[in-house]
């Protein structure tokens, strides 16, 4: 005897014919029937079951500090919606971003919500840790420009030039030790 199977849906749904394997990132969001047929090529049968594919929930996380010295007191991360999430990364302990921890250069933080349903979404951002060496690089490379090169700069910033004695006091990426 030849025995046969498949697994049919309507269209939005991705499925294995032969598993009845869903394929979720192929899958659109909404109620379907899905239909196992088989046949043994005597009798021919077949059972239906619903299965309702939910949308992931919209996640946004806006990390409202770009960059943070090595030795910042730690600090509770916050931006991320909806409420009720988990931050993740280098230097995050229970929600809490420790810069010391994280050390220098670029990190990325997620923020992961899972709903009530069980769907789960994620947003990142990164942050970035800066040494005292590099600001205080930074600060002595401003003072030793000369006021047509610091001009020059200012104006590809699209910034007059200002009385400032630091790249901090018009807004350059920089922050100043504690």
């Amino acid at each position: 005897m030849l025995f046969r199977s498949t697994f049919t849906s309507s269209v939005g749904i991705q499925i294995d014919s032969n598993t009845g394997e869903v394929d979720l990132s192929k899958s659109l969001p909404g109620l379907y029937i899905v239909r196992y047929s088989y046949s043994n090529g005597v009798c021919n049968a077949f059972t239906e079951t619903s299965i309702s594919i939910l949308s992931p929930p919209t996640v946004n996380y806006s990390n409202p500090i770009p960059q943070v010295c090595n030795n910042t007191v730690p600090f509770t991360l916050t931006g991320g919606t909806p409420l009720g999430g988990l931050y993740t990364g280098n230097g995050i302990v229970g929600g809490v971003f420790d810069p010391s921890l994280a050390g220098k250069g670029s990190h990325t933080i997620t923020y992961t919500y899972t709903s009530a349903q069980g769907c789960v979404n994620a947003a990142t951002q990164l942050i970035r840790g800066i040494s005292h060496a590099e600001i205080r690089s930074a600060q002595k490379a401003w003072e030793n420009l000369s006021p047509e090169q610091k001009a020059k700069l200012l104006a590809r910033r699209g910034i007059g030039m200002p009385k400032v004695s630091s790249p901090v006091d018009i807004g350059m990426p920089m922050l100043t030790p504690e």
